[in-house]
């Protein structure tokens, strides 16, 4: 799946709590920038009784209780947008929210972060990590921190996108470039250099890796300069996660785009925990593309 082209359907993932409201509020502002399709939905499962025999109990009232409160709950969450389908799922909501996503053509998933506890579900924590790993499409995490931003009418200024300098995910960059020129947004290229502790006790050895790591940079960068006006690259030193959450902290960014793939070694920037460290401490929406997302 790829973002190069105008994203035609997104779905948001809502357990009707204040993140939840966030998520959807930036999902809407970027479905009508892109003059997509928003779909929400809802999934829910209620934990098994057992009784002391061993035996199930049945809770078919207040299953049915739930649901209308769900019904309700998804009614008013939709109130006053543009909104294309409102879906409710029974079982794990990661799964759910996934199986949708294959199921409606969505481009794009949304999910909050930082939720309440409760029978709502919330798409909190490890819940939010795990819809990013079943996700057929890229999904964005925003999180609750954000919801003044989220409402603004340009919502999408300036992007920082990681690279490896591998051709895998120049790939992903390419399909950023693509977005952020449609969305008027500047982009800004990182690389970490996430290095041993030996690589770093010599200056030289350090040196000449920087050296190179910044002509590959420049190089990435000249080629796609055409589509993106302005296209700045940065090189950091430090733990990969923590250097692409400061740097996008000190640019003020709006967006971190985040291609990822499982690869070891070095290019372990990109392995899963890292993304879901970035979307985690972030503190902004993070856009994470696997490279099975892009171009397929």
């Amino acid at each position: 799946m790829s973002l190069e082209h105008s994203v035609r359907r997104v779905l948001c993932a809502t357990d009707f709590s204040a993140s939840a409201d966030v998520a959807l509020d930036w999902a809407t502002a970027f479905a009508r920038r892109e003059k997509a399709e928003l779909h929400v939905v809802h999934a829910w499962q209620l934990p098994e009784l057992v009784s002391p025999a061993g035996g199930i109990i049945p809770m078919p009232e207040v299953s049915t209780e739930i649901q209308r409160e769900i019904e309700a709950g998804l009614r008013k969450a939709c109130e006053g947008r543009s909104v294309t389908g409102q879906t409710i799922r029974k079982g794990p909501p990661d799964a759910e929210v996934a199986a949708l996503a294959t199921e409606i053509g969505a481009d794009l998933v949304v999910v909050g972060t930082h939720g309440r506890t409760g029978l709502s579900h919330v798409l909190l924590g490890s819940i939010a990590e795990r819809v990013i790993r079943l996700s057929p499409v890229p999904v964005v995490t925003v999180p609750l921190a954000w919801a003044e931003r989220a409402r603004a009418s340009t919502l999408v200024r300036r992007m920082v996108c990681p690279t490896d300098l591998t051709a895998a995910t120049e790939a992903a960059v390419a399909d950023v470039i693509a977005m952020a020129e449609r969305l008027g947004a500047e982009v800004d290229l990182v690389h970490v250099l996430d290095l041993p502790p030996y690589a770093l006790r010599s200056d030289d050895v350090l040196s000449e890796i920087e050296r190179s790591v910044r002509h590959d940079l420049t190089e990435l960068a000249e080629r796609h300069r055409a589509r993106a006006v302005g296209l700045k690259t940065h090189v950091r030193t430090g733990i990969a996660a923590d250097a692409i959450v400061a740097l996008a902290s000190e640019l003020d960014a709006d967006l971190v785009a985040l291609p990822t793939h499982a690869r070891r070694g070095m290019a372990r920037f990109f392995l899963g925990s890292v993304a879901e460290r970035v979307a985690r401490t972030a503190g902004r929406p993070v856009l994470t593309l696997r490279q099975a997302d892009v171009r397929a």
